[in-house]
């Protein structure tokens, strides 16, 4: 009981910490250049509090009732590409892409924001250094902006500017092939919706067999490497918001827990046929959940990869992707038989047994989905 309420009384310092963190402090932005032979792409992070009231701002200054009235995400990118100056021998166009909002605790308001741009240069770029000026939210007194390239990291204040050397802003193959292959890594091993599918997996489908489950995790890698791939070749041409593809994805992850939840063990002359039916209708949601993941993992499709090498880059991605999933399940199904003899041996789960473990399981996955795709579907609609 005491401990209980030792762990209330810090969640409540917590949250009031983070509330007090977002009134008094703000986080700078992130500006990351990524230099390709033709364009500069451009990742931009930051707090999607101070975004929108950096639109505001705007907003108020120009009359906009609009912008007053919904904060959407073509006046978000409005915004950053407006605040973004580039100029390499001559002003760089910049053109923005797309944006997402993620939840996240790095941003002191819990919700951020990953915005994607590109800025086509001339052919003559390669003797010029390249100026970088950022006015992000400068409606605040100590805005500043925290620019990358090439591991060389400046602070800028609102309306400075930093010059880059012409040899930093060359491409270079093997970087972007490392970068990538760290962003699928990250994607695989930190991404909520990916934790739960394969949580759903490993301890959702205990009632199934490990070659059945096996299976599932073959035909989601190879949805997700189809989908992926026609995404990126830019052979996927319908443009669909990242977060409706997440909506989606965590619909099929609550379809899947809600399929695990209702098996049961059936006996008699049609136990085969239901058995069969049951691990078709897994394997299905699988390739529908790959499917779905890999057109909503890449922004705006092949706009950000580079224009030379792409092939390395992309499979620098699928292969980080791939590996740090498959890695995660090889590892849980080396250490289970020493995790079910412990707990065996200890009646640890008493009356509930394993099925009903995988119930819980199974019902913590199905809500886990419906939390998430309410979460995507709110971020939809502003």
């Amino acid at each position: 009981m005491r401990l209980k309420f030792q762990f209330l009384i810090f969640l409540v310092l917590f949250c009031g910490q983070i509330g007090f963190s977002h009134t008094t402090q703000s986080v700078p932005p992130r500006l990351e250049i990524t230099p390709q032979r033709e364009f500069l792409a451009l990742r931009v992070e930051g707090d999607w509090a101070d975004l929108v009231e950096a639109i505001h701002a705007d907003a108020h200054a120009l009359g906009a009732h609009r912008a007053l009235q919904k904060t959407d995400d073509a006046l978000a990118l409005q915004t950053i590409s407006d605040a973004i100056s580039l100029s390499q021998g001559r002003d760089l166009v910049v053109r923005a892409l797309q944006i997402e909002r993620i939840s996240t605790p790095i941003w002191p308001s819990g919700t951020g924001f990953v915005a994607w741009l590109r800025a086509e240069r001339p052919s003559s770029w390669q003797k010029s250094p390249l100026r970088v000026s950022s006015r992000l939210f400068d409606y605040l007194e100590s805005a500043r902006t925290t620019a990358t390239l090439r591991g060389e990291i400046h602070s800028l204040p609102a309306g400075g500017f930093v010059v880059f050397a012409p040899e930093k802003t060359r491409p270079d193959l093997l970087e972007n092939a490392r970068n990538w292959f760290a962003a699928g890594v990250s994607h695989a091993a930190f991404s909520p919706d990916q934790l739960l599918f394969l949580a759903a997996l490993l301890l959702g489908g205990l009632s199934f067999s490990w070659r059945a489950r096996f299976w599932m995790l073959g035909l989601w890698l190879a949805g997700h490497t189809f989908s992926f791939s026609l995404a990126t070749l830019g052979l996927w041409q319908i443009s669909v918001p990242l977060a409706a593809m997440g909506t989606g994805f965590c619909i099929v992850l609550m379809a899947l827990g809600a399929l695990f939840l209702a098996w049961r063990e059936k006996s008699g002359p049609l136990a085969a046929q239901f058995a069969f039916r049951a691990k078709f209708a897994a394997q299905t949601l699988c390739w529908v959940a790959g499917l779905v993941q890999g057109f909503a993992v890449i922004p705006a499709n092949r706009a950000l990869f580079p224009d030379s090498g792409f092939g390395w880059v992309l499979a620098a991605y699928l292969a980080a992707s791939i590996l740090t999933g498959a890695a995660i399940f090889g590892a849980f199904y080396a250490i289970w038989p020493r995790v079910r003899a412990f707990y065996d041996a200890r009646e640890k789960l008493g009356a509930m047994g394993w099925n009903g473990a995988a119930k819980l399981a199974s019902g913590g996955v199905a809500l886990g989905g419906l939390l998430l795709a309410l979460q995507k579907m709110i971020e939809i609609g502003g």
